[in-house]
């Protein structure tokens, strides 16, 4: 790749890596970045391992894969820190948030990588004054297939999106993760018909959470918005009531940003 005259050569491979994988479309393994830039391994995992303790780039806990991290999306956010789209859907999460005061989430696919289907925490909605925090952070990347608003989101995805995953093992984060492709299946179909998800201690223990998805006018998926908290909290709450709020919200937002 051609260099600046009188460039860093440091700065110049770091950028070099960061392009790579986003041109990419996500994850790569050492062995591919070193092989798709030239660059000796040794010297690779030296600027990896720098550009992860800054937040620059994450390692896949699982499959060792390098991937952009959050602190681009911070950034990002700080160059535009209208993030429009951002500023389009938080009126809504807004909403949901004043008449339940629980954590609202709003989530879009996540395209980068081929492991498992994952999804990129956007917005993120929660009163200053409450002492639990519910994670995970805002431009945080999760697996679909234990959370409710991942698995509306697998649900409401096009047609044949999983065939390429099918198979692969579905990695469990608690006793009540999902780890079926067979029992995934059934559930997706069961969101589909009813037109929400739910999700009790799947990621973490205690929490819970009720899922909607928001399509666009060609019915495809656009984002998901969830209400979460502790289980105890959110199964106390009238669940009609509070899968008609998500499915108006839901709706009021197709309309809005569709």
């Amino acid at each position: 790749m051609p260099k600046t005259e009188g460039g860093v050569a440091a700065v110049d491979r770091a950028v070099d890596i960061i392009e790579y994988i986003y041109q990419q479309g996500g994850e790569c393994t050492l062995s591919g970045i070193a092989q798709g830039l030239s660059i000796p391994k040794s010297a690779v995992h030296r600027m990896l391992q720098t550009l992860k303790n800054r937040n620059f780039i994450y390692q896949d806990e699982q499959s060792g894969r390098y991937g952009l991290g959050t602190r681009l999306f911070v950034l990002g956010r700080m160059i535009e820190e209208k993030n429009a789209f951002v500023t389009l859907v938080k009126p809504y999460a807004d909403r949901l948030n004043a008449k339940y005061n629980e954590c609202v989430h709003v989530t879009v696919p996540y395209n980068g990588g081929d492991e498992l289907p994952r999804q990129l925490l956007i917005a993120k909605i929660q009163n200053p004054q409450s002492v639990l925090r519910v994670s995970p952070s805002v431009g945080a990347l999760t697996y679909c297939h234990a959370s409710a608003s991942g698995k509306c989101m697998l649900a409401f995805s096009q047609p044949g999106f999983l065939d390429k995953y099918r198979g692969r093992p579905l990695i469990g984060f608690t006793e009540n993760t999902i780890t079926s492709w067979d029992v995934l299946d059934r559930q997706l179909e069961e969101i589909r018909r009813q037109g929400f998800a739910t999700e009790d201690g799947e990621t973490e223990l205690g929490l819970s959470c009720t899922a909607a998805p928001v399509l666009n006018r060609r019915g495809e998926l656009c984002v998901v918005i969830s209400v979460s908290g502790p289980t105890s909290r959110i199964r106390a709450l009238d669940q009609g009531q509070l899968v008609a709020d998500l499915k108006q919200v839901a709706l009021d937002m197709q309309n809005g940003i569709s």
